[in-house]
């Protein structure tokens, strides 16, 4: 990026200080054994809370690692004022006398990090990275005004961008609705799920994943059900044995179900519909056949997406404080499922893809326009510091004007 000439270009390490050595981890089930309501911050923004503080002053933290350092559209800094308690993934920055706090924050949000944050498998901005990071600093008043500017565009984005979040959870609600008035007609009579298999339920099997380049079993992840999404990105190669893997290889139509994830995705079903041996299933999944003769597996899984049967699975969830519930096979037995005739299942089944069909489409509009607004985003902060967001009176003339 490009300043104006007028600026100052300093070290990060000249206009701020850096209070990293005040930080203190402290793990979630000891935070839940000692309460409280001050702010528990961690990379990416708060990560609940604790009962003390160990900063009470505006500040600027920004990730030191686990933060999006290479996603253009993603925020990788934010504020933090009053009594507050910071862990040892993000870096405490407070300006210095020159230098607006907000300035800062959107600079760093904009900064490219290429060169900065390195890793592996998780980018880190170590401190002496991040205290060599350029800051253009221009006059404190030109500062503000460039802050009040950029705000008053990103007030407008910020609307827009509330109202696509609540358009999404609409038809996201309208579709939960739709399945739930079609599968739970009071007409059809209901039979606990552990009498319509045509074999017991199985538990999976986690291995340790092959060390790169070696060979292996393809396991599936959690994400491929979080998702519904049965494909090589969600899988792993483990060092499972073929001797293990028998009868856990994944068949057409086979129903799986989350036994422990976060409160609100343990119980999560999908239905596999690829070949044969692709991949086994791991000990976290819960594989379910139904009796085709009775019922469809296609209509078993509705039901268990369906809010109502996921929100019985998520009650009977147990777990600690601090880790993920779990729920058993006893669970899933006891679920009640409708059981309409054949014919009613089939209609049942294609009446809820025409709904999928129709949500997907609403869906992708409202996301490429979250896409759209994030591009603008990025555009305006660029914009800022790059001297040519003054004259500019909306977001889209910045955006054109950047894409010439």
């Amino acid at each position: 990026m490009t300043f104006p000439s007028s600026w100052e270009t300093r070290s990060l390490a000249e206009v701020v200080d850096v209070l990293d050595a005040r930080r203190i981890p402290v793990k979630a089930s000891d935070r839940a054994v000692r309460g409280g309501e001050i702010p528990y911050y961690g990379a990416t923004g708060q990560a609940g809370t604790i009962d003390r503080a160990i900063f009470d002053e505006p500040l600027v933290l920004l990730g030191e690692d686990g933060a999006p350092f290479l996603d253009p559209y993603k925020s990788k800094a934010y504020l933090v004022d009053g009594p507050s308690w910071v862990n040892n993934h993000a870096h405490v920055l407070r300006p210095r006398d020159g230098l607006d706090r907000k300035f800062l924050r959107y600079y760093l949000d904009v900064f490219d990090y290429r060169g900065y944050a390195n890793g592996t498998t998780r980018l880190k901005l170590t401190q002496a990275s991040m205290r060599g990071m350029p800051v253009p600093i221009p006059h404190l008043r030109e500062q503000r005004r460039i802050v009040d500017t950029l705000e008053d565009h990103l007030s407008r984005l910020d609307a827009g961008d509330r109202y696509l979040v609540q358009n999404i959870k609409r038809m996201n609600g309208w579709a939960a609705s739709m399945a739930d008035e079609l599968i739970w007609s009071p007409g059809y009579s209901t039979r606990e799920l552990g009498s319509l298999l045509r074999e017991p339920m199985r538990n999976g099997r986690s291995d340790r994943a092959v060390t790169k380049g070696s060979a292996g079993i393809r396991a599936l992840t959690l994400t491929a059900v979080t998702r519904n999404e049965f494909t090589d990105v969600n899988t792993k190669l483990t060092t499972t044995s073929p001797h293990m893997a028998r009868g856990l290889w994944l068949e057409p139509g086979d129903i799986l179900v989350q036994r422990s994830n976060t409160p609100d995705l343990v119980g999560t079903t999908a239905r596999y519909e690829g070949p044969r041996e692709w991949a086994i299933f791991p000990d976290l999944l819960i594989r379910v056949r139904p009796d085709e003769e009775v019922i469809s597996s296609a209509f078993m899984c509705a039901v268990l997406r369906s809010e109502r049967a996921h929100r019985s699975l998520r009650a009977r969830a147990k777990g600690l404080a601090g880790s993920m519930p779990k729920i058993d096979q006893a669970a899933i037995a006891a679920v009640q499922i409708p059981v309409p005739n054949p014919r009613g299942q089939e209609s049942i089944v294609n009446k809820l893809a025409e709904v999928e069909s129709t949500l997907v489409v609403l869906l992708t509009t409202l996301r490429a326009q979250q896409r759209k607004s994030a591009a603008l985003r990025r555009s305006l902060l660029r914009a800022a510091f790059s001297g040519s967001l003054a004259g500019r009176s909306t977001c889209d003339e910045v955006h054109e004007e950047l894409a010439q």
